[in-house]
């Protein structure tokens, strides 16, 4: 694009040496893997819960165009059988085989009950793992719900994302906060990567770097269609200056650039409340910075990630 759109929302906001707290929530009381004091990795499993299976009543009546809701004459599997999807659930039989008219199931699951005309099929429980999202401090567990990290590092709130969250080493395709990720720009060996683009990113790129398994990517701007795509892209997309063609500020391209080959977090998370998180980048330190500095400043509460974890970012002074 040669012509640009001025951002919507207010200019990012940057927040370097601070102290930022995470709190990670589950929906329900669940099981909490970790320890108040232990150090974990952005990716690592700290707590999770048990997801009842999805529940799916079949119409049998209607597939099968039965006069009545007899079940017993056309019914192949017993209640409590664990079925397959696609597997036959019942079968209206014809004189002739090909005549014979299945109803399949819609999951895989166990049979659970047997109604006048229908039947419920219910999927496995799963379990849900919660990742710490950022690698930092365990400082406080709560209740078999949420576990709050901590970490220290450069926190930027941007202007508009899609997607939900990743953690991965950041790289650098582009070295100007004006260019557009193209296809092109993105290599072999970025996958499991958070790239950084300039201005805005091309479809073309977005198709590879969803080949290329990419976790992540950090623009300037991205257009208002991306939320229409279908399927929508793999992986969180974060602006730090808005909508349209933004190139990406020189302050926030170079402190991007200087993180380059280390772990950041990203979430493209956008909430439709009006006190909802924004989507936010944060870049910890690595233990060479964290030499030094007085940490005792006042918190002021910032949430970063609506129902899935909360921020409030510290001030660091030296």
């Amino acid at each position: 694009m040669n012509g640009s759109i001025a951002p919507l929302l207010p200019h990012t906001r940057i927040s370097p040496a601070t102290r930022i707290r995470i709190e990670r929530i589950l929906p329900a009381p669940g099981e909490i893997l970790v320890r108040t004091g232990e150090q974990v990795g952005a990716q690592q499993k700290i707590a999770r819960i048990t997801a009842r299976g999805e529940i799916r009543v079949v119409d049998v009546a209607q597939i099968l165009g039965l006069d009545t809701p007899n079940m017993s004459r056309v019914m192949v599997k017993r209640r409590g059988d664990q079925v397959k999807a696609g597997e036959t659930l019942a079968a209206r039989r014809g004189v002739i085989p090909l005549w014979h008219k299945p109803c399949r199931s819609p999951i895989a699951g166990r049979l659970t009950a047997i109604g006048r005309g229908w039947v419920v099929i219910e999927a496995e429980s799963r379990t849900v793992d919660l990742l710490a999202f950022v690698s930092g401090e365990v400082i406080a567990i709560s209740d078999q719900r949420s576990v709050t990290i901590e970490t220290l590092g450069t926190h930027i709130v941007g202007t508009c994302g899609i997607g939900n969250e990743a953690a991965g080493f950041l790289q650098m395709p582009v070295k100007d906060p004006a260019h557009t990720l193209t296809a092109e720009d993105i290599e072999l060996g970025f996958n499991n990567a958070i790239l950084v683009g300039g201005a805005t990113v091309s479809p073309e790129a977005l198709e590879r770097a969803t080949q290329m398994k990419v976790r992540g990517i950090i623009v300037g701007s991205i257009s208002a269609s991306l939320f229409d795509l279908v399927p929508a892209p793999p992986f969180p997309i974060v602006a730090t200056e808005g909508y349209g063609y933004v190139p990406m500020s020189s302050e926030v391209f170079d402190i991007l650039r200087q993180a380059e080959g280390h772990e950041v977090s990203i979430s493209g998370h956008m909430g439709e409340a009006q006190h909802s998180a924004p989507p936010g980048i944060i870049i910890p330190l690595r233990d060479s910075q964290k030499g030094g500095g007085d940490f005792s400043t006042n918190v002021s509460p910032t949430q970063l990630i609506q129902n899935s974890h909360h921020a409030r970012t510290e001030n660091l002074t030296n």
